[in-house]
Formats: C-alpha cells, structure tokens, sequence
C-alpha cells in the first residue's frame, strides 16, 4: 500500500546518508570480510530534523513511500530506532484516532508515544529521520526457492515458500542471513593468536574428557571475540596467563547463531560436540546463560518437557519443535553425563529483559546501535548480520515469539519459564555477573535514554538486559554467589574491559574457594505470621491489644491442610483454581510474614499483639463479622485499650465491623487510649483493581507468567469472582464501576476479556454503600499514607485501547483522593502502599499514633510537595519479567521488588595520615560549635572550597546546633577532575561549647554521612565519579579531641567510625542503590596525635566489629602524608577565643505559708460542723486566697555556675553568693552614674569570679562569655583585678544561650548604613546634641566605603521608621534615648527600645523585619529611671537577646548612661578598626582600650556590650593578621619547627617579604643555635624552597662545615650545597663556581651512589651546557649530563624508588642530542606512570609538570612537535591556570622548554632552508610564549583579586596588614549629660 509521507525537515543528501546506512558502524571504521548485506538498503530520503533545520524549512516535505519501507530515526549520539512506515502509522492511530481521516502521514522529529520513566508517556526527540527501502537480493532468492532451503525445513514437507508461516519464515530468512557470519558453528579451541590477523579459533579435533575444560559461550548477537575479546588485550594478560595455567590449551569457544536458533537448539548442539563424561567450568555471555543452563540440567523430565509450551496455542510448529529438540538433548544428557564444576553467567537475561518483551523494533535498534561500538565486533560481518536482522524485522512486523533467539530473552518464554521452574535443578556451583550501567561516559548517556525510553520505571538495566533478572534461572543444591560489574564503560557488551570484573573472573574460575567479594545469593524465608496467637514480649503482662490486620491477599490460605496462597510452588503448579469462590476446605493460617511479622514483633514490646487474618475472597461483612467476635473476646477479659492497625483492605473490615457493631465500637472507645490506624487503606477504591481485571495489573501478570495450568483470562475470571476484590473498585457518587453497562462497554478493550456477574457488582456495592465516610469517634482514627511516583488514578478509552491516568499523589495503589475521610489527621510516610506495613523506620511513628494519637517522627505535609507537586499524566501499564518468590509477593501486595545491587562494599577501611590538610583528595568531615568562628582547620578547608564555608556562614546558613549538618563541595578544575580530586567538607554541629560528648557526636557523624552520601547519589560530585561499588572516601579530623569537649583521642575515633558504621547501615536500609562509605581516612597536622590515633583506631575496630557485625579494616601502619608537623608541646591558647559559660542556678521558692489568725480558725471549724450555719464571708476569703496570684519576687541567684573551657581542659566551678542583695548594690553603684569606681568593680570580681578560675581569666588574651537571661545583667565588662579593667587588657565578648535563633538571611552585599542621631522623643526625654555628633562622626566615618543614610535634623518617629524600612542594610548605628519596662516585658502591648515621639518605640521587632536582616547593630542609648537592683542592665541584653536571635551577627548595646565625649571616642575608634578589616572583638578591644586611655574616669569604655561573633568582619574575605600575639621564642627546636612551616608554604611568596621573615627568625636566634647544623640546613632548605639560591647556599655552606657533632647536619646538606653552588653559578653566569660543584661531587659520589648525587651531577653539567657557546663543549657537557640522568635513572629502578625526573632529564637531552639508540617510548610511558602515581600521593604540582614535559619530549623526539603545540599550549596553561602552581613552580617548567631552545640552537643552528628545524624551534617559542602570557592572566587574576576596590576584595599581603591610625586631633567634649 503506498502513502505519501510529509517529513518536517530540511533535505540532505541522501548519497552521503547510504555509507552510513549500508554498514558504517557509529565506531567510524571500516568493516572487514564485507557481506554485502546492507547493499540491498535504498536510501529514499534524508531529512535534518533539528530545531535549527526546521526553522529554515516550515514547509512540510512530500515523499511517497509503501506500508513496508522502513522509518530511520537517528537519536542523540547517533542512536537509531528503525520502524516500518506501517507500524509508525498504526501507533499515531492509536494515539490519535483523528488521523485516520487525513491524507498521508506526517513525519515528525519525535517518535511518539514511548513509555519512559515510571510509565509515563512520553516522545523522543530526533536529529535526522531517513526513509529506508529494502530491495529484494540473493537472500530473498534462496528464502523463496524451495530447492535452496536447508533440510530442516524440507523436512516439514511444505514446498512453496507462502506455505511456510510466521515462524519458519523468520527462522529461514534469518538463518540465511546468519549463514554469513564467519567461523561456523561449532566448538572451537580459543588460543591468543601471536599475529594480528591470525585467528584466536582454532578447530578442535579429540577433546579430552580426563582433563578440565574450560568453556565460554558467547551472547546475543555476537561471536567469541565479541563477547570475551577483552581477555585477549594487553591490559588482561596477567588473567588470560592464569586460564591457561589451569587449563593449559583446554580451553574452547562455542561459536553458534544466536538469532534463528533457540539456546535448545544451541545446547544440543554443543552436547554432541563434547566429550562423555566431559568436566566443564563454563563462563557465558548473555543468552549463553540459558545455553550453559540447558547443559547443565541434571534430569529433564518427560512432564517439564510435556508443559513446555507458548500459551494460548498459536504457535504449534514452534512447540512441537522445541519438544522435540529437549527430547533429544534430555537424552543426550542422560547418555553423557557430563561433569559441571562451575558456572559463571554474565549478564544472562534469565527472567527474560523486558527490552525484548515490549517492541522488538527498539530491542534490536539499541542492540544494533551497541554491536557498532565495539571495537572488534562492530568492524565484523556481525554487524552488518544484526543489522540486516533488524531492518528485515522493522519491515515485516516480526513478533519476537517468531524469532527463536529474541524469544528465549522475553519474559513470556516457555523457556524462561522451564529455566525457572522450581522443581528443575542444574548441576555445578552457579556464580553470577551482573551489571548497571553508571558514570559520565557515552554509556551513562545512552543509559540514560534506554531507561527512560525502554526499561520501564528506572530499572537498572545493562543497556540490554534488567540487572534483576540476571540472578534467577535454573535453581543449584548450594545458594548461587554474585557480584556487581559497575562502572563508565560498563555495558552488555563490554564486562569484560572492566580490569576487576576479569580479575575476579580469573580468580573464580581458577580457585576452589569463591573470591570473598562473590556473596552469596539467597532469600531468608520469614514465616507467616500465626492467625490470633498473642505476640507479647512480656508474656501475661496488662498492656494495650492491638489487632493487625493486613491488606488484600495479605493472609495466607490452606486448602485441605496445605498451604496454597502465598505458595510459590503450588501457585506454580495451579494452585490458585483451588481458591475459586466458594472452593470447599479454604482455611486461613495466618499473616504473610515478610510483610507484618516484623512489624507484629516490634509492636509486642508494648502491646499484646493479635494477628487477624481474613479471608480477603470474601466480603468484607464477612471478615467484619470474625473480627467482632474475636473483639468481644478481648473486651470480655481486659481493661486494657484496644486498638486495630490495619493495612489497605484491612481497614475497610475494621470500618465495616464499626458499622455493624456500633456499640462495641462504642465501649471500646470509651477508654482513652482506643485508636484506629488506616495504613493506606482504599476507602474509596482503587483503580489498581480495574487494571487488574483488565488483565494488565503486574499482579495478574505475573501470575499468569508463573502459573503452568492457567492463562491470563482464566486467572483473571477468578479474581472477578471474589467479593472481596471487587469492594475495592473505585467508587464515586455514581458507582459506576459496579454496573454491568461500565464492564460491557470495557470487555472488547481489556487483555483478559473479563466478565463480571451482575449479582456480585451488586453485594460489593451492598456491602460499602452504607459506610459512613465520618466515623463515629473519628478523633481515635489516624490515616497513614505511603507515597509512589505513580499511582492509577483513571481511566479512559482512547480510540481503540484503555487509556490510563496516573497521579503522583498517592503510595502506588490508593490514590490520597481515595484513601482521606473527613475530620481525620494523615501522615505520610516515604513508603509505597506495600511496604507501609514493613517499613521498619516508621514503626516508632506507628507506636506513638497507637499510644498518644499523635507523632513528630513522620511529615503532616504530603511528600510529593517536595518532589515536583501533584500531577496527573497518561502512562502505559508495566510490563513484568518471570517473577521469583520474593517478584511476586512484591507484585501481589503493591511493593516494588528491590533491587539486589551492592552499591558500595560492606567493609569499612580506616587510615589515619599524618599531614595537612591541603593535600587531601577527598571531603573533610569536621565539626562546628554554635556561635564559633571559621578557623584553624575549618579555616583552611574553607580556602580549599574557593570561600564556600564562609558564605553559608555570612548567610547564617551554617550548622552549630545538634541535629544540623551542610554538605559543601568544591567545583573542579579540569585538573581536578582529570586525578578525581573532590574537596569538599561535611559540616556538623556540635552544639553548644562544652555539651559534646562521645554520644552526640556518633549521632552527628552518622547525620552528617548521611547528608552526604544522598547528596553524592543526586550529583555524583562534581567530578566523575569513582568506582562506587568499593564505597566513597572521606577525610576526617579527630572532632572534639583538641577542643573544650575534652574527648579523647580513641574516643573521637570509636565516635567517629561508630556513626560512619551507623550511616552505612541505615542507607542500605532505606536504599541499597544509595553510595555509602567505604574508606575513612583521618588527617591529623601533629605526629604525636597522629600515632595515637593510628594506634586507636586498632582498638576501637575490634570492639564495633563484635558489637554492630560488621568489618572494619584498619591500615597497619601510619601513613605519612605532606606538612605533617612534630610539635613540642600543645599548641598555645593565646590568639584564640575562648568560651566562659556563666548561668544562673535559681534556687528553689518555697512557697510563703498561707495561716488564719486564731479566730478565724475557730470560726471556720464552727462553720463547717454547721453547713446550714455556712458563713458566706469566711468562703468568700478562702475563695480569694485560693485563687489568688502571687507577684513575682524579682531577685538575684544565690548561686553562678561557671564553665570555663580550654582547647585541652575543662574547668567547672560553682560560687556561693551569701548576699545576693550585696551584690544587687554593688552592680547598682557600678553602673549607676558616669563616674568609674575602681573600688567596687574590684570587689564585684573578687566575689563573683570563683578563686579557682580567677587565675585562668586574668591569664586569657581572648574571651567569650556565654550568659543567660539572669547573667546577662551582670556588668562583666567592669571588673578589674588590678591595673586595666578586664575588658581592655583582653578582647571580651558576650554571647547568649539561645536555642530559639532563626535562620535568617543576612546582607553581606550591600553597601547600605543607616545612621540615626537623637531623633524627637516626647517632652519628658531632653534633647541628646552629643548623640547628633557621635551621629554625624559615624557618618562621615562609614561614607568611605558605604552608602550612608543620614540626616543631621532631628526626624519624627514616621521618618525614621520610613528611612529605616527604604532599603537594605548591612549596619544600623542609632544613638538616642532608650526605654525598657521590667513588668511590662511579659504583657501584651510592651514597649522596650529606641524611643520616639508619640509613645512610639524602635524595638528588636521592627529591626527583625528588615529583609536582609543587618550584620551590625549598634545602639548607643540607656534605659530611663530607676534601675532596679534585682533587674539592672536590661534594655542591653534584652534587645541584643532578640536581635542574635533573628540573626544580627554583631550588636554592640549601652547598659548604661555614657558620656558624650568618651562616647564618641569609642565610636570613632571602634569603627576605624572595623573599617581597618580588623574582626569584631579586635575592634572593640581597641575601642575600649583608647577610650581607657583617654577617659579612665568615665565608665563609657565598659558600658558598651558587645554580642555575637567575635570573628564578624565588615569584609569577610580579607587576609587575618596575626601579628602581635606570638610568644618569644625560647628553644633551637622551635626554630627548626618554624622553619618547616616556611618551607611548607604553599602561596607565591614575596621573596623581600620572606627573606625579612628568615631574617627576623634567625635574629631571635640565640648564638649557640645558629652554630648548630640541623638549625643551618633547614635554613638553606627555607630560602632554596623558595628560589632564594644564593641565601641557601650560604646556609647549606655552614651546615656542611658546623662543628656542633650533637646536632650535626645530613649528608643531604652536603648534596644541596653542590646543587645549589650550581644553580647559583648557572644564574649568574659564574662557570667556575659550577665546575667548583662538580669537583665536589665527584668527592661526594666517592663516598656512596645515590639516584639524588647522580641527578644533581647531571643538573650540574647540563647548567655548565647552558652558559658554554663553542658546540663541542655544549655537546661533550650534554653528553655528561646525559650519562649521570641515565645511571639515576636506572639506580632508582633497580632500588625501585618513584621520582620520573632524572628519568625526564636524560630523554630530553638524549632527544636534543639527537640519539636515536635510546628506547624513549618505554621510558617515557615509565616516567609518565610515576609521575601520575606520585601526583595521586602527593598532590605535588611539579608532577603534573612532569606530565606535561614528558609530552614535550615525546613530540620532540618524534618529530610531531610543530603538529601537536596547540595541545601542548594547552596542557601547560591548563596546570597553569587551574593548578597551585606558585611562580618558582612555573618558570622551572618554562625553564626547561627554554633550555630546549637554547640547546637547539646551540648544536643546530637554523639555516633558511632547514624548515624543519625552524619549525621546531617556532613551536617550543610558541608554547613559551603563551606561557608567559597564562602567567601574565594569572597575575593579573591574583591583582584583581587583591585590589581593595571591591568590598569582598582580598588585600594583598602588605596591604592587609596596614591599619589606618587614629585620628589624633583632640575631641570635642560637649556638655553631654546622661544618655538614657
């Protein structure tokens, strides 16, 4: 039938479309030993189909076309899906009904209507659509000659070839093109063939049967090479020398046709071929599975091969041959007996692939698409074979059941179903290969596709073949083992180039014992659950009774005695016609036990648990009926509550047993504790039940596929009589789902043809119909909904098929619509509808709802919120492969079958390094204390994250409190991602300072891995992902060992490793596909630390391993790492914030005694002897004294606690306050006036600081008090000991406990201040004009750098706030009068703050509503009145309480009246130092101690309460100084650690600055150390680190000739000082003073040969080449440079040491002196391997240099240097740019190429006619040039980076160090009286 096609594209050539249509594979190369096959396919049209194309083309293009040409879609990466013109015209039909009246048929750039991920529907976009033709060749010709065909189908007697059929049509079409695949097939001997066109396959001839055998057995499509070609590679040779030790040459390939046979027909052929008796190890590839399957059966029965059968009857010709043919191998079996050791099944598709089973069409497009990929097999015939088969299939519309290979694979097979059967069992021990496709590759990319076109719902899938389906097949005596293959390259057709898939082959092919990474592969049998036996944990106790009951088809059912339902094998056998309705002898025996035993058991700690099962055929009356009377049974014999926990169905008998049995519902709800939990349950139906009687429900599916006696109609027809089953159709108003007419109009569209009796419709409407949808006693009812990404929530015919609806709000079976009533609470758990009642992390939640009703363990808000809202969309119903037990229990109770995948390995390795922290490879796992800062570690991991620890911290996005946890990664460079570099850290909180413990920070750990390994499963990192199978790596620092938790080092380990465990193992609960972790690494800087930790973690593993069963593997040894220090003592505090928590202990008030006088007492008495007699105003006094409210006693505590915390200790103290009421006027004369009083404050610290602390505080640089509400009103800021008051001899800071702060989003963008002066306030308060001026200073202080907004005239109370709400801001100062209400706090309508005019007020509240929330609040104002002596100093910590707690990160509040002019000093100063990039505590330090110093009198310097972080700057970038702090150096041995700080530094050094560095070390120096010669060496090795040659030669010079024999210096001095005596001679151009270096290491090397003496004696002579101009001198110097390299190198070989530099430097030379004798390739690829092996241990940038040059050379020495600069160029910009590569780093690689130069045009001189020579040279000038010019865009970067101009600028070294002085003109001091 012709048709004209209308193509929506842009034409293209159609010559160059048929090289790639006839045979180019997508590989690109050329096809060998051409079959001609394709030459028959016509190209008719060729159309660009992209959006770009289409727009330059709208108008539809015509090309007519027939029913059978074929549609080619190219897909992304060059995929392509062939369909006839046909079978694409039928699917738009189907689709679109509407089309049928339109003429011709349009080609879109989408195939339409594919079912993608979770089923929905969806198209695929295109790039190029062709339209094919395949003509008629020989192929054709010897199909329809009758004398040309095979004897097999002469044999059938049929003589013309329309006779033939389907099935042998496609078996002989298929066969002849088959014929063209070479070798035949037979059983081949499989050798690694010495030449490159020799073959591997080598005819066997006499096989023995007394020796082992080794066999493979190739897959789908394929041929020996193809599927195991990997083995014979280079990179596998070790594997394929370990075969042939064990099976010398015995090892064979079965090559045999994968598409026109069966595996049947397959497995007799090679049971002929084989010896008797034969003793096979077989490995197989894909279908080869069922082949060695065949093989290996034991016995095959006459009755298995008598059921052997396609159902439905409609292939007979393919039955009766597939019987005949298990006939004769069951007898060929018998006969030779042969002797299987072992099996090992890769990839084999054994339960069927539900590729194949949808549409062969894509099946064998994808298959096609891979087969062009593989580098041997997609250059053979068998790629022109397959894709011959595949088009010859799109053009006739094959079904797979016609194409005996495809068949096998279909989940429908009659073969999977024999391989399957549980009572056939194969011999030999069965190990199993199975793969995912993962990674960053093509793969991952097609993967991708295929899963979401092809695989339905995500399985995992191997590109071919679902991941699940690879266990299964024919049953062995011992349980199967497996392991994953999983990786990039990981697909169906390359296992094998996978190196630990093929070692691990090796190993258990060749070794008895199975690898220990083959686990084994079994299912635990759970019992069912016993019907209504009382599950108690302790027995006979009174505790609450719960009735489980369980959902549809959740009971277990006997027939006569024996179990039927859930039955595997007897539901095999039929068993389910025995439970027709109204079958006689049906029995219920309990619950199924992998859904609720767990469940059941967990519950009978708390409850008397009794299981109800029902029969769920019946109705629902009838279940409601037993139930009732079991009910009355418990409410006869306990007092308890009784409660019900009932699962889907089960919760319609519960409501049904409600109904029927009102006032027993009653009486149990008359005690509080009764409850009803639903669990998914269908109150109103579900339309999962209709899919299911439609026959494509996976329910019924997957019962027909397992049942050998019933088809999919019979099965359904007796689903359709259980009332039960239909009392969950949907129902709606109109019920319409139980009327005949409804099913009449569905009948013609289902698959099951069902039929449902009127009479049953009718009694399952009955029996719901009148159940109220408001429950009586609905507060006892609590709903529990699961979630599923798909549920079926209607219906629709669509043309002329059902069309079904999904929404993704529902748990996969009940949709929320249908499961809600009214007036009842739901929870959600993240569960589907199965797994609601064996989801053991919500079995806690399930508890609390049984016993309080209510829970905070699960949501109230619905999960699909979260997970892209509520949708509705068409979907296509899921197929299903041949289930297992474990497949079907899954199906029938609405779980998704889990998949068996070992994400990660269940060891867990730990390592302790000892280094620093910036040569780590991995995410560091760190803690953070609430209101700490970012520093030390954190600091450093911060750097490493480009800042992003920071931001989240400016953000007030940062974990601090327990219970919180971030995990930030770092993006990757190129270089990064190149060696898999991930950095990155995982923060935990750790709470508040002081309250870790070893518990808490186990719970953190295992939160904060958690956090991580979900967040790695979503983005894999930011570079690609490694192999995951082997588990994830993290660094660790030992948390909470060196801070003022005071935990042990072995107990930051136990914690640590504990909650790694603990993570492990809940993410393999929830989801075994989920990365865990599977190395732990801890990083520690100090050597001593580092050994006990090492040593601890030793200890600590075998403790967990024995008490959480797993296996912990520790290194051995301490790995030595790069930085690592060795330290004298601990670190000093000083420099370092320090916490002092001091809280309130309030004591106890004993109620005042309320007493009667005598009188009364007698009247009373009297009064009520006398009730008639009553005295009404006695009652009314005692009535009032009843109820009356005492006013609370306002008064200070007795007692202060205080905590004082140190980075090593941990120091409590408890002081008793005798009189508090002292105490009260002691702070009250402090603070109550201007004036300073020395001698108060000097009493209030000896009384209040306890005497155990007061010599710990006064010796503290840095401190933080941690207040309360009460201590907060305390004046610590005031005290003094003896000379400065504390506040100005030490940084102090306040900060409050609060766990009520919220996370606000703070501005640190902005330019913004808002400065605010005296504004008007009411009559009562005076004018401030101090306060205007302090104003106006700010002002004009902050307008430098921001956008300040101000006014000098005093504003209204509406200005103000309007001002303050116009825009964002990162400061706020406002100066002014305050106001505070003690009484009135607590009472609505109180006012506490800035006052304004017209009773208004400034207060915390309106500051918290400013969006961003400010950095800086400074409020410089007092409250007015008196001040209480028990609530002194309010407003300050109230308002600076309220505004922490909205997120300020810095208040600065008056508690107190200051004084103008000492005011506006500490403002001045304060703000110069903040403006000065000093921290927050440094300037207010500053401020206080000028404001000291000028005003000592006045109390302002103390006033000023500082909250928040003491860390805050104004730029949080900037470089920290740190000078000022360090302590005098007191030993030589803290000279040589400084030294190697020095040395050790990472960032491009200033070398003046360094050199003043070195300078200032060694003028601290006393004489004596400097005499010392490990004291000069690190010296020399501090300046040479750093290019400073000359300066370390001087050193290295004294260290050589140091007379101090204690503390001499190495040999190694000796070496540098030869080295550099010749660097420095080669700088300055001093020949002698080399040629002095190599005199005195030729002494040197007579003393001892090492590779280093050997190096430095070839660096020495290729220095001299470089200064000497006469050719023969260079030459004779090069040739001695050459010859010590080469002597190194080697050295360094034979000593096996690791270093590619002298390596290098010999080839290079050897390359300009132009030695051809030199093996460069070998050397080069050795010298590559080191330095790439070096760079993975040490993160060094000079190996990623070495790398680079290596490529140099290599291109030098082949002469393609001039064609490969570009790549070269950007291969040294790349570790250029992206690198730490400081600027001595890159001009010694630039070095190195100029001396390539120099030498070039030493030895030869370039001519105008030598272009080649000129060509080299250009390229090498090419690529130094554009390094100088990366390196010039690399300065400028750091430039730009340093400028000041921007606010978040970092300043340069010098520059950040720099601080702007203090004005010194004098102040003005106003009169200026109190500020309140």
């Amino acid at each position: 039938m012709r048709i004209q096609l209308r193509i929506i594209g842009q034409p293209t050539s159609t010559e160059e479309a048929k090289d790639t249509v006839r045979g180019a594979p997508l590989s690109g190369r050329k096809i060998q030993d051409e079959t001609h096959l394709l030459d028959t396919v016509e190209v008719l049209g060729a159309y660009d189909v992209r959006p770009t194309a289409r727009g330059a083309n709208d108008v539809l293009v015509p090309l007519d076309a027939e029913d059978d040409d074929i549609i080619e879609f190219v897909l992304e990466d060059g995929v392509s899906m062939w369909m006839s013109v046909a079978a694409y015209r039928d699917r738009q039909y189907r689709l679109n009904p509407q089309l049928k009246r339109t003429r011709g048929l349009d080609i879109g750039p989408f195939i339409p209507g594919v079912p993608a991920s979770r089923g929905v529907v969806s198209d695929i976009a295109t790039g190029a659509v062709r339209i094919l033709r395949l003509k008629r060749d020989e192929i054709w010709e010897q199909a329809t000659d009758p004398t040309q065909w095979p004897a097999w189908v002469k044999e059938q007697g049929i003589t013309t070839f329309e006779q033939l059929g389907s099935w042998l049509t496609a078996k002989l079409i298929i066969w002849l093109i088959e014929k063209k695949i070479r070798p035949e097939e037979g059983l081949y001997r499989w050798v690694k063939s010495s030449t490159e066109n020799a073959s591997s396959l080598v005819p066997s001839a006499g096989i023995p049967s007394d020796q082992p055998l080794l066999l493979f057995i190739h897959g789908t499509a394929s041929n020996t090479l193809g599927s195991f070609g990997a083995l014979h590679g280079d990179d596998a040779s070790s594997e394929w020398q370990t075969l042939t030790q064990t099976f010398k040459e015995h090892i064979y390939a079965f090559e045999h046709r994968t598409m026109s046979q069966s595996p049947i027909d397959n497995a007799l052929v090679l049971a002929n071929a084989l010896p008797d008796g034969a003793r096979l190890t077989i490995v197989t590839h894909s279908r080869g599975g069922q082949v060695a399957d065949l093989l290996c059966l034991k016995e095959l029965l006459f009755e298995q091969i008598g059921r052997f059968g396609r159902k439905g009857g409609t292939a007979n010709e393919a039955d009766q041959h597939d019987q005949t043919q298990l006939t004769e191998l069951a007898r060929v079996l018998r006969k030779k007996r042969f002797q299987v050791q072992r099996v090992i099944r890769v990839a084999c598709p054994s339960q069927g692939t539900l590729l194949a089973s949808e549409n062969l069409d894509r099946f064998l497009s994808v298959v096609t698409s891979l087969i062009g990929l593989i580098p041997v097999v997609g250059q053979s015939p068998v790629y022109q074979v397959i894709k011959r088969i595949t088009l010859e299939t799109a053009k006739r519309r094959w079904d797979p059941s016609v194409i005996p290979g495809i068949e096998s694979m279909i989940p429908q097979s009659p073969l999977v179903a024999l391989l399957n059967a549980p009572d056939v069992q194969g011999a030999g021990d069965l190990g199993v290969i199975a793969g995912d496709i993962e990674g960053g590759s093509w793969f991952k990319r097609l993967g991708v596709f295929v899963t979401d076109t092809v695989f339905y719902d995500n399985e995992d899938n191997d590109l071919v073949v679902n991941t699940n389906s690879m266990f299964q097949g024919v049953s062995r005596e011992k349980p199967a083992r497996y392991i994953f293959d999983q990786g990039a390259d990981v697909s169906h057709f390359r296992y094998f180039r996978n190196a630990r898939t093929r070692h691990l082959l090796a190993q258990s092919i060749t070794g008895d014992p199975w690898p220990p990474e083959f686990r084994p592969l079994e299912e635990a049998k759970v019992e069912p659950v016993p019907m209504l036996r009382a599950i108690q944990t302790r027995s006979g106790a009174a505790q609450p009774v719960v009735f489980v009951l369980p959902g549809i088809m959740g009971s277990e059912l006997q027939v006569d005695g024996k179990n039927v339902w859930m039955n595997y094998w007897h539901l095999f056998r039929g068993g389910i016609g025995k439970l027709a309705f109204g079958a006689p002898n049906v029995k219920v025996s309990g619950l199924v036990g992998s859904y609720y035993r767990g469940l059941c058991e967990y519950l009978a700690d708390s409850h008397e648990v009794l299981p109800f099962g029902y029969d769920w055929r019946q109705s629902i009356q009838h279940a409601a009926s037993a139930l009732a009377e079991e009910v009355q049974k418990v409410v006869s014999r306990t007092r308890e509550p009784i409660r019900f926990l009932a699962h889907s169905m089960g919760g319609l008998v519960v409501r049904r047993f409600i109904q029927d049995h009102p006032d027993l519902w009653d009486m149990i709800c008359r005690h509080e504790g009764a409850r009803f939990i639903m669990l998914g349950t269908p109150n109103r139906g579900s339309y999962d039940m209709v899919e299911s009687l439609a026959g494509l429900a996976k329910t019924v599916k997957q019962l027909s596929l397992l049942d050998v006696e019933h088809s999919l109609d019979e099965i359904v027809a007796l689903v359709s009589g259980y009332p039960g089953a239909l009392e969950l159709l949907p129902h709606d108003n109109e019920w319409e789902y139980f009327t005949d007419l409804k099913w009449a109009t569905l009948h013609p569209y289902t698959e099951s043809k069902v039929q449902i009796a009127s009479r049953i419709l009718r009694e399952a409407k009955a029996a719901l119909v009148d159940l109220p949808e408001r429950i009586p006693h609905a507060d006892r009812v609590r709903y529990i909904a699961g979630w599923a990404p798909r549920t079926v929530c209607g219906l629709s015919l669509d043309g002329e098929r059902l069309s079904f609806k999904a929404t993704t709000a529902g748990d996969g079976r009940v949709t929320y619509q249908a499961g809600f009533l009214p007036d009842i609470p739901v929870w959600y758990v993240d569960a589907e509808h199965g797994d609601l009642s064996d989801h053991k992390p919500a079995f806690p939640a399930y508890r609390d709802l049984l016993e309080r009703g209510v829970t905070s363990q699960l949501s109230t808000a619905p999960l699909s919120a979260d997970r892209g809202g509520d949708r509705v969309f068409e979907y296509e119903p899921e197929p299903v492969l041949y289930p297992t037990t474990t497949d079907l229990e899954a199906g029938l109770l609405g779980r998704r079958p889990r998949a068996r995948k070992v994400g990660v390995s269940e060891k867990l390795q730990v390592s302790v390094r000892h280094g620093n922290l910036l040569q780590t490879n991995y995410p560091v796992l760190m803690g953070h204390y609430q209101g700490d800062t970012i520093a030390g570690a954190e600091k450093r991991v911060d750097l490493m994250v480009d800042g992003a620890l920071s931001q989240r911290y400016h953000l007030g996005r940062y974990p601090g409190s327990l219970g919180t946890a971030a995990v930030v990664l770092g993006k990757a460079n190129q270089v990064q991602s190149v060696y898999r570099i991930q950095h990155g850290a995982i923060v935990l909180g750790l709470g508040k300072w002081g309250e870790l413990t070893p518990t808490r920070l186990t719970q953190a750990v295992q939160q904060g891995i958690t956090e991580y390994c979900v967040q790695y499963s979503q983005c894999c990192g930011t570079t690609e992902a490694p192999d995951v199978s082997r588990g994830l790596t993290i660094n660790s620092l030992l948390i909470g060992s060196n801070t003022a938790a005071n935990i042990a080092v072995e107990d930051s380990i136990n914690a640590i490793v504990r909650g790694v465990v603990l993570a492990n193992r809940a993410l393999q609960q929830q989801n075994a596909t989920l990365p865990r972790i599977g190395h732990l690494e801890f990083v520690e800087l100090y050597l001593d630390i580092a050994i006990d930790a090492a040593k601890s973690a030793h200890r600590v593993s075998t403790h967990i391993q024995r008490e959480l069963h797993t296996e912990i593997q520790v290194s051995t040894w301490l790995k030595k790492g790069v930085g690592g220090q060795t330290r004298l003592v601990p670190s000093s505090a000083r420099g370092y914030w320090r916490r002092w928590t001091v809280t309130a202990v309030q004591d106890a008030v004993a109620p005042h005694p309320v007493t009667l006088p005598s009188v009364l007492q007698d009247r009373l008495r009297a009064s009520f002897r006398d009730e008639k007699n009553l005295d009404p105003d006695l009652v009314s006094v005692l009535v009032e004294l009843a109820f009356r409210e005492d006013a609370p006693t306002h008064r200070l505590p007795h007692k202060l606690r205080f905590l004082a915390l140190s980075d090593r200790a941990r120091a409590e103290a408890t002081v008793q306050e005798t009189q508090s009421e002292l105490i009260g006027q002691l702070i009250q004369r402090s603070i109550g006036s201007t004036s300073y009083r020395g001698d108060v404050a000097k009493t209030l610290f000896k009384l209040l600081i306890p005497l155990d602390l007061k010599d710990s505080l006064l010796n503290q640089d840095r401190v933080v008090f941690v207040l309360d509400n009460v201590t907060a009103n305390y004046p610590w800021e005031m005290m003094i000991d003896s000379g400065e008051p504390l506040c100005v001899r030490m940084g102090m800071v306040r900060q409050l406990e609060t766990t009520d702060s919220e996370q606000r989003v703070r501005d640190t963008t902005s330019t913004g201040v808002y400065v605010g002066g005296d504004p008007l306030t009411p009559p009562t308060y005076p004018s401030l004009p101090g306060a205007r001026q302090e104003a106006g200073l700010v002002a004009s202080l902050l307008k430098s750098r921001y956008t300040v907004n101000y006014s000098s005239e005093r504003l209204g109370p509406i200005e103000v706030l309007n001002q303050l709400f116009a825009q964002p801001y990162r400061i706020i100062h406002i100066a002014g009068h305050g106001y505070y209400n003690e009484a009135a706090t607590g009472t609505q309508g109180a006012k506490a703050g800035v006052v304004l005019d017209n009773d208004l007020f400034i207060t915390a509240a309106e500051i918290a509503q400013l969006d961003p929330i400010p950095e800086l609040v400074f409020l410089n104002c007092c409250h007015l009145g008196q001040i209480d002596l028990a609530a002194p100093n309010k407003l300050a910590a109230s308002i600076s309480r309220e505004l922490i707690r909205k997120g300020v990160r810095a208040v600065v509040a008056a508690g107190w009246p200051v004084r103008d002019d000492a005011a506006q000093c500490f403002a001045q100063t304060f703000y110069t130092a903040l403006l000065a990039d000093h921290s927050f505590g440094q300037a207010l330090r500053e401020a206080r101690k000028e404001t000291w110093a000028k005003c000592p009198e006045s109390t302002t310097w103390g006033a000023y309460q500082a909250y928040g972080d003491p860390e805050f700057r104004l730029r949080p970038n900037v470089e920290r100084s740190t000078g000022g702090d360090e302590d005098a150096t007191v030993a030589a041995e803290e000279v040589l650690i400084t030294l190697s700080r020095l040395c050790q530094e990472n960032k491009d050094p200033d070398s003046a600055k360094l050199r003043d560095s070195l300078v200032e070390v060694e003028r601290n120096c006393a004489a004596e150390w400097l005499k010392r010669g490990d004291v000069q060496e690190k010296f020399g090795l501090a300046y040479g680190e750093h290019g400073l040659f000359q300066n370390a030669g001087i050193h290295y010079e004294l260290a050589a000739k140091s007379e101090d024999c204690e503390n001499s210096s190495s040999l190694r001095a000796i070496e540098q000082w030869i080295n550099l005596e010749a660097r420095f001679g080669g700088t300055t151009g001093d020949t002698a003073k080399i040629e002095q270096a190599i005199q005195r290491g030729g002494h040197l090397l007579a003393l001892g040969e090492t590779s280093e003496r050997l190096s430095i004696m070839g660096s020495a002579y290729k220095r001299l080449a470089g200064l000497q101009t006469v050719p023969a001198n260079v030459n004779a110097s090069l040739v001695k440079a050459a010859q010590f390299y080469q002597r190194a190198a080697k050295k360094q070989e034979q000593e096996q040491c690791g270093d590619p530099y002298p390596i290098l430097n010999w080839l290079a030379i050897e390359a300009v002196l132009g030695n051809v004798q030199v093996p460069y390739e070998s050397w080069l690829s050795k010298a590559g391997v080191l330095a790439k092996q070096r760079f993975q241990d040490r993160r060094s940038v000079w190996d990623l240099f070495t790398l680079a040059d290596i490529a140099v050379v290599r291109a030098y020495q082949k002469g393609t240097l001039p064609d490969e600069h570009d790549s070269l160029v950007e291969t040294y910009q790349r570790v250029f740019l992206e690198s730490a590569a400081t600027k001595r780093q890159r001009d010694s690689a630039r070095g190195q190429l100029e001396f390539l130069i120099t030498m070039k045009r030493k030895l030869t001189p370039v001519r105008g006619g030598e272009r080649k020579e000129a060509a080299v040279l250009i390229a090498l000038e090419t690529i130094v040039h554009h390094l100088a010019r990366a390196e010039e865009q690399k300065d400028g970067e750091a430039a730009a980076a340093a400028s000041p101009s921007s606010p978040a600028a970092k300043p340069s070294p010098k520059r950040s160090r720099r601080r702007k002085a203090v004005s010194k003109k004098p102040l003005r001091h106003p009169r200026r009286g109190k500020k309140h």
